[in-house]
């Protein structure tokens, strides 16, 4: 059977297969509403691209020898509290600029134009805002709206471990440079342990 090409009707159902169910993606946890990525298909087919989630990496990361060689040690679960409302209404604000080719004027290449680039942590997603200025004829306000905006084609999403002082944050095409930050957004950053 597996030296079958994958074409139409050289495929055949497993059929000792009877468990049909979907699996269930939304519980509860402590009165908050979580989503957890299913393990298993529908049919109780094992998934294999399933990433892990926060806690399995942190037991992962923080391996003790001593439970598996030793005692175990006796720890009190932490009580969760989901990253929506740990980070609720967290923002990180930094100030930035672009350049705009111009190519009517014969005076000037490029115009700098200023804009306010606000990370929001409790999901991760990035809006853009240009500072407008009066009487200057050109399209200003909202720049990107806010959504999870993807910084490769490997469909990843950008981080605020990936927004510092200095960088470059390419957006749909624009080049985004980051300049300065806000007092909340430098403690913040530095608290996690990043240089500005």
């Amino acid at each position: 059977m597996n030296d079958l090409p994958l074409l139409p009707g050289n495929r055949f159902s497993d059929v000792t297969c009877t468990n049909f169910i979907v699996p269930r993606t939304l519980s509860f946890k402590n009165g908050h509403r979580i989503i957890r990525l299913p393990r298993f298909g529908i049919g109780q087919t094992y998934k294999p691209n399933v990433q892990l989630t926060e806690d399995e990496r942190e037991i992962l990361t923080n391996f003790q020898p001593e439970l598996i060689y030793g005692k175990v040690k006796v720890q009190e679960p932490r009580k969760f509290v989901p990253a929506t409302v740990f980070y609720d209404k967290k923002v990180l604000r930094f100030y930035g600029y672009f350049k705009q080719t111009v190519y009517e004027s014969p005076l000037e290449y490029y115009r700098v134009r200023r804009v306010i680039i606000y990370y929001y942590l409790e999901d991760d997603t990035i809006s853009v805002y240009e500072i407008p200025y009066k009487n200057s004829a050109l399209n200003q306000g909202l720049r990107v709206r806010r959504h999870r905006v993807s910084k490769n084609d490997q469909n990843e999403s950008y981080n605020w471990r990936d927004l510092n002082i200095g960088q470059n944050l390419a957006i749909y095409g624009t080049i985004y440079r980051l300049c300065d930050c806000d007092q909340f957004t430098r403690e913040w950053l530095e608290s996690e342990g990043i240089e500005l």
